[in-house]
């Protein structure tokens, strides 16, 4: 039973190519890859309860990202229960890649109570093939030995080095506990989405946070004040989560014709933050 609903079935991740007319013409089954070798999936690797009980029994391998990648004609995943990411030759449907936690295939450690082992990420999201062929990958960092910490990686597939982290200096100043994402910029930021507390901030890439945005909209209304006791959800998440946000120049296409200048209150009444902002050292 999970939440009061009988569960029986065993959730198998799948991914579909369809034509323009819904026509599947490719498909690839975790199913078909089931084994303990490096291009094999465990059907015995499981996350303790503590993590969740759906975790640990009927939602296996939860994979959440899916890319094609042309260059190479690779499918790109990302398994959040695994905390691995592949890539998958498109001809063949063999994963020649895997990236976050070799214990899940025995090349190394699973983590203690107290140390990460071999793991490199934590229940992660959004995984993105850059432009420079680096991988990019949200790192929520949940149930991580060594401390909850939500980070950025860029890696390199080519030695699977870890090129470029972001991490807060204070854990608990990012960290989403599910969810999340990142988009590299074109000035080479990177525009970070803290889904849990609805924090949206861009970083450069010698780690300073340039511009920053929290969510004002609470339960669907814009809220001037947010009140924890009101505005908290079950479990580690708040009522202005935003899932994935993405930055758009002024020249993009979708936004021509607009009057972008155009601005108004959120919270009709309530003072402008910096018209009543004084800072400590004013007299």
């Amino acid at each position: 039973m999970i939440k009061g609903q009988k569960t029986s079935d065993f959730w198998v991740d799948f991914v579909r190519e369809v034509d323009r007319n819904g026509k599947t013409v490719w498909e690839w089954h975790a199913w078909d890859h089931i084994g303990t070798g490096p291009d094999q999936l465990d059907i015995n690797y499981r996350l303790p309860e503590s993590v969740g009980i759906d975790y640990a029994s009927f939602d296996w391998s939860h994979f959440n990202t899916v890319e094609y990648i042309p260059a190479t004609d690779q499918v790109l995943l990302n398994s959040r229960n695994f905390s691995e990411i592949y890539l998958v030759d498109h001809k063949t449907g063999k994963i020649v890649w895997r990236w976050g936690n070799p214990s899940t295939h025995g090349k190394g450690d699973r983590p203690s109570w107290y140390d990460n082992g071999s793991q490199r990420i934590f229940g992660s999201h959004n995984v993105t093939m850059l432009d420079n062929g680096h991988i990019q990958v949200f790192d929520n960092g949940s149930e991580r030995a060594e401390g909850n910490r939500s980070a950025v990686v860029e890696l390199d597939p080519k030695t699977g080095k870890e090129v470029w982290t972001y991490a807060a200096k204070y854990p608990t100043s990012f960290y989403s506990y599910r969810q999340g994402a990142a988009q590299r910029l074109p000035n080479g930021n990177t525009l970070v989405t803290s889904t849990q507390q609805g924090h949206l901030f861009e970083v450069t890439p010698a780690g300073e946070v340039v511009w920053e945005f929290v969510n004002p909209i609470m339960k669907g209304q814009p809220k001037g004040i947010f009140c924890d006791a009101t505005e908290s959800l079950p479990g580690k998440s708040a009522t202005n989560m935003i899932h994935r946000a993405y930055r758009y120049a002024p020249d993009y296409p979708g936004l021509r014709g607009r009057d972008l200048s155009a601005t108004r209150p959120l919270v009709p009444g309530w003072p402008r933050f910096l018209d009543v902002y004084k800072p400590l050292n004013t007299k």
